[in-house]
C-alpha cells in the first residue's frame, strides 16, 4: 500500500494542489446572491443531511415523549386501579359494619322493650345444609345460660338452648321437628301448638276447626309453654287444612330469616334456677 502511494505521489500532488486551488476559487467566487460557490456546494450537500438528522432527532423525541406519556399513564393507571380497589373494599367494609350496627341496634331496642333480663350472643357455627336445625353461640353458663331458655331476634321467635357449656350453647332452631311453641292468631286468639318441620315453614296443630284462621294472621307467642314469653311473633298464616273436621292444621311462615342469624338473644328468666 505504501509502495503504491510512493509510486504516484506526483499525481496525488498534483490532485491536492488542484483541489486546494478549486477550493480557494471557490470561496472567491460568487453567486447571484453574493454567496460564494463553495457556501452553496457544502449548503446544497449538507441540507439533504440536515433534514435527515432531524427528521430523524425530531421523530426519536416524539417518539420517546409518548413512550414517557403512555409510561405515566400505565403508572397512573395502576394507582387508580389500587384506589378503587380500596375504596371498593372500604365501602364493603362500611356497608357491613352498617348493617351489623343496626342489627345491634334493633336488639337493643327489643331488649329494652322486653321486660326480661337478656344476654346478646354471636352466632358462631351452625348446622350443615340449608335448613339446619341448630346453631352454636359465644355465650355460656359462666354469662347465666341454661337449657330451655328461649332465643329471639327483633324479628321473632329463634329458638331455645338445648346445651349449654361454659363459653358456648348449642341453640335447637324452632324449625327443628322436635321445637314445639305454644302459640296463639294474634286476630281471633285461637291457640295452637307450632312445630318445625326441618326447613322452610312451620306448622300449627291442634287448633279446633272452629276457630277462624285466615291466611295473613299473625302467629304469636302464647306464653303457656312456660319457655317462652307471651307476644313474641312466630310467623304467619300461609293457608290452613280442615281435611279431618275436627281440628285444622295450619301452614305458617315464619317471621326469622334462620340462615341470616347472625346475633341472637337470650332470656333469662330470673325465677327460675339454672340447669
Amino acid at each position: 500500500m505504501i509502495q503504491f502511494f510512493l509510486e504516484r505521489r506526483s499525481s496525488l500532488l498534483l490532485f491536492t494542489v488542484l483541489f486546494i486551488l478549486l477550493v480557494l476559487l471557490s470561496s472567491q467566487a460568487r453567486n447571484e446572491d453574493g454567496a460564494s460557490l463553495l457556501e452553496s456546494v457544502l449548503f446544497r450537500a449538507v441540507t439533504p443531511i440536515a433534514r435527515v438528522t432531524h427528521s430523524i432527532a425530531d421523530g426519536s423525541t416524539r417518539w420517546i415523549d409518548e413512550w414517557v406519556d403512555l409510561k405515566m399513564a400505565r403508572v397512573e393507571n395502576l394507582a387508580l386501579a389500587e384506589e378503587l380497589g380500596r375504596l371498593r373494599f372500604e365501602s364493603q367494609r362500611w356497608q357491613a359494619e352498617r348493617h351489623e350496627y343496626l342489627r345491634l341496634l334493633s336488639l337493643l331496642g327489643l331488649q329494652e322493650r322486653l321486660g326480661h333480663t337478656s344476654v346478646p350472643a354471636r352466632v358462631i357455627s351452625r348446622g350443615h345444609g340449608l335448613g339446619a336445625s341448630t346453631l352454636i353461640i359465644d355465650r355460656g353458663s359462666r354469662d347465666g345460660l341454661a337449657t330451655n331458655q328461649p332465643v329471639i331476634v327483633s324479628d321473632g321467635v329463634a329458638g331455645r338452648l338445648v346445651e349449654v357449656g361454659p363459653f358456648a350453647s348449642k341453640v335447637q332452631l324452632a324449625l327443628d321437628p322436635n321445637c314445639s311453641i305454644a302459640a296463639i292468631t294474634e286476630r281471633t286468639r285461637a291457640q295452637g301448638l307450632v312445630n318445625g318441620r326441618g326447613r322452610g315453614h312451620l306448622r300449627m296443630e291442634y287448633v279446633s276447626d272452629l276457630e277462624d284462621v285466615q291466611p295473613g294472621d299473625r302467629i304469636v307467642t302464647s306464653g303457656l309453654d312456660r319457655v317462652f314469653p307471651a307476644g313474641i311473633t312466630v310467623g304467619t298464616v300461609l293457608r290452613t287444612d280442615r281435611r279431618d273436621g275436627l281440628v285444622q292444621t295450619i301452614e305458617v311462615e315464619p317471621s326469622v330469616d334462620f340462615n341470616k342469624l347472625e346475633e341472637v338473644l337470650v332470656l333469662i328468666d330470673e325465677g327460675k334456677p339454672e340447669g
